[in-house]
């Protein structure tokens, strides 16, 4: 026993002494070694995420101490539901007071949709911050550090780029942490910048990214035209996407993103007199999909590897390379006023070490004439493609083989069966994790009783036929695998010759701000009886082009998209989410719509919305509880018989600024009023009148709108 307890104190004062070795041993090592060699990779399988807390406490002296000052943005309460950021996720914009140095006013805002916990800002008009009157604000991260850097080249070759900028948001009292601000590039933005004449539009050239088939623009119908002619190659001008402004952003993108330099949405000017497309770089938004495989054929990508774009790829590069001493000086500034606001309170010489590797990672990738080799992906063309070409083109798939691997192991571990070009999910359980793309051409069927289970960031994409067979007393179930986990919903981009059919679906669970089902380019569209519960933000529905039927079901918290579409929406419940209030009901962007039955109740934005001229009959509905039961625009022109507006804050907002198709009109016939707040908001170009008696012809259905 004596020899036991005499061993206790030689025990203790060895682990002692073991504890100062390792503790002095670490503030050697982070006092004396070269910051760039701690940046590096470290042997053993020590992860980044330890080199940083091991930096923390044993450089503790040199740790930064937020030295550089940012400004504070101050977010008070929704003034709807009084809650504070980012608590409140509602659904669609709402109102908060705002304040920063110089500044104070109420202003307009909304959930990112790339972004979850992201926001976005939009000024009253008239009223400005440092020249700008929408941003974004994202939480920092240190990715974007390389996202500033490749800014900074892109005001080098002259390109649009919306600023960013580092602030401390502080909402309701509390200190929310660093957040970037970036403008968001929109008209305000291209007449700031001297770009006159000039409409701002979103390209995607992701195949996997299922939005419309060509650019769209809000409001204005002339600019759509020409958008249209331009992407079905009746342009008139050879000019129209020039290689001297198009490569120079392709070397940015590439730099900036590259594993991934198509993915995501990118921001450009269309100058609608010249039809003319000028990009405008903006730092890439992080996506979970992954990169892509292909891109998407149309005029920006077709320029890849023609001998004009290779040429002027070449000069942006000789021109950044020609001043990279200068640059590298340049970009070392930037990281020394990025990175202690970053890293506040951690050891700043790790991060600078890790930043100034980065730049010299950027530079020699400017030296590299094998550079332009990230963009060369293969190209696909997408189905519905003939909807603007007037003509079938043939449809190619780069990524067949992962598509049949990915097929032949559904089929191997679930009741899956491929028959010829048929793939049937019988009734079952399947669980997907991933997204999955079935082959080019493929018929998918869902029979009744089967029930699609979808891991985090999953998602269905169906390129051809799709027939979705529920019941009402055996739907089909598409649903995410826990209650926590978001997807990216349903996708059909299919052919001129193909029909899409779903029935007796029952889905939720998309990603916010996100699009449970997104259709496009079928000939013709049936759901029926089906329900949809949708995501802050988000979509419901979302179909581009042919024929449309939406008959009965009920579709809550979200919107219902259809674009350039003839469609009959007839017995629909449209609601609010069952917890807050969706963003809208129904819009309508061009095209024809007849609205019979149905509700559209507790909608935070419009019950109906219509603008792109279009031509909308609402026949024997209800709309009730919303912020605005009917907003027309941009020469738009909605027929209301039988329509009963209950308990709506504002009942009529007809309005045509902006456009360029005329004034904007409702004719109304016989209709009931009830407890509504205001009856109309009308401005000098539209119209409000008396329609008298609708046509027998058109009530019965024998014509379908006025």
């Amino acid at each position: 026993m004596r020899r036991s307890s005499e061993q206790r104190p030689i025990g203790l004062r060895a682990w002692i002494v073991s504890l100062v070795l390792v503790i002095g041993g670490a503030w050697a090592v982070f006092h004396f070694v070269d910051p760039r060699r701690l940046a590096g990779r470290w042997p053993f399988g020590v992860e980044r995420s330890e080199v940083d807390a091991y930096a923390a406490v044993a450089a503790l002296p040199l740790a930064a101490k937020d030295s550089v000052r940012v400004p504070v943005l101050y977010l008070g309460p929704t003034r709807r539901s009084g809650s504070c950021w980012p608590d409140d996720r509602g659904r669609g914009r709402d109102t908060r007071w705002m304040e920063t140095t110089g500044f104070g006013d109420s202003v307009e805002v909304r959930p990112l949709r790339s972004a979850a916990d992201g926001l976005h800002v939009r000024l009253r008009p008239g009223s400005e911050l440092r020249g700008q009157r929408s941003f974004t604000l994202r939480p920092a991260t240190e990715e974007l550090l390389r996202a500033r850097f490749v800014q900074l080249l892109a005001t080098e070759l002259d390109m649009l780029a919306p600023e960013l900028a580092l602030v401390r948001v502080i909402s309701c009292g509390k200190d929310l942490g660093i957040h970037v601000k970036e403008e968001v590039p929109d008209g305000h933005f291209l007449a700031r910048h001297g770009v006159s004449g000039a409409t701002a539009v979103d390209l995607v050239f992701d195949p996997r990214l299922g939005h419309d088939l060509v650019p769209h623009v809000k409001g204005d119908s002339l600019a759509n035209a020409g958008l249209r002619a331009l992407w079905s190659g009746a342009g008139q001008h050879a000019d129209a996407v020039a290689p001297a402004l198009w490569a120079p952003w392709a070397l940015l993108r590439s730099l900036a993103a590259p594993r991934d330099p198509w993915g995501g949405e990118h921001p450009a000017a269309y100058m609608v007199t010249e039809q003319q497309l000028i990009p405008v770089y903006r730092a890439p938004r992080p996506d979970q999909r992954g990169p892509a495989r292909t891109m998407r054929s149309g005029p920006v990508t077709d320029l890849v590897g023609t001998e004009p774009f290779m040429r002027s790829f070449r000069a942006a590069q000789d021109r950044l390379t020609t001043k990279r001493g200068e640059l590298r000086e340049r970009l070392l500034l930037v990281a020394a006023t990025w990175v202690p606001v970053l890293h506040a309170g951690e050891a700043v010489h790790v991060h600078m070490a890790r930043a100034e590797a980065l730049i010299d990672e950027l530079l020699r990738s400017l030296q590299d004439r094998e550079l332009v080799g990230r963009l060369g992906l293969p190209v696909e063309p997408w189905p519905g493609y003939a909807l603007l070409a007037g003509q079938e083109q043939p449809l190619a798939s780069a990524t067949g083989v992962v598509e049949a691997d990915a097929l032949a192991e559904l089929e191997r571990t679930t009741k899956l069966v491929v028959q010829g070009d048929s793939v049937v999910f019988p009734r079952g359980k399947y669980r997907i994790d991933g997204a999955i793309r079935f082959p080019q051409g493929h018929r998918v069927i869902l029979l009744p009783g089967a029930r699609i289970e979808l891991g985090s960031d999953a998602q269905l994409q169906v390129r051809g036929p799709l027939e979705v067979r529920g019941t009402k007393l055996n739907p089909v179930f598409i649903r995410p695998a826990a209650r926590e986990v978001q997807h990216n919903g349903l996708e059909v981009i299919a052919s001129s010759r193909d029909t899409v059919l779903l029935s007796g679906l029952q889905m939720s669970g998309a990603r916010a701000g996100g699009t449970l089902v997104r259709l496009q380019g079928a000939a013709k569209v049936r759901a029926e009886g089906c329900m949809l519960d949708g995501a802050p933000g988000g979509t419901l529905v979302h179909a581009v082009g042919g024929d449309v039927e939406l008959l009965g079901g009920v579709l809550q918290g979200g919107t219902i998209r259809l674009t350039q579409t003839k469609a009959l929406v007839k017995d629909v419940l449209v609601r609010g989410a069952t917890r807050g209030r969706a963003a809208g009901g129904v819009l309508v962007e061009g095209g024809r719509v007849r609205v019979e039955g149905g509700a559209f109740v507790a909608q935070s934005g419009a019950g109906l919305t219509c603008n792109s001229a279009a031509q909308v009959l609402m026949l024997g509905s209800t709309i009730e509880g919303c912020a605005t039961a009917m907003k027309v625009g941009d020469g738009a022109t909605l027929y209301a018989d039988d329509v009963r507006f209950r308990g709506n804050d504002l009942v009529f907002s007809v309005r045509s600024e902006g456009t360029l198709r005329g004034g904007s009109r409702v004719l109304l016939y016989r209709n009931s009023f009830a407890d509504n707040g205001r009856d109309r908001e009308v401005d000098g170009g539209s119209t409000i009148t008396d329609g008298g008696t609708l046509p027998e012809d058109v009530r019965t259905g024998a014509r379908f709108i006025p």
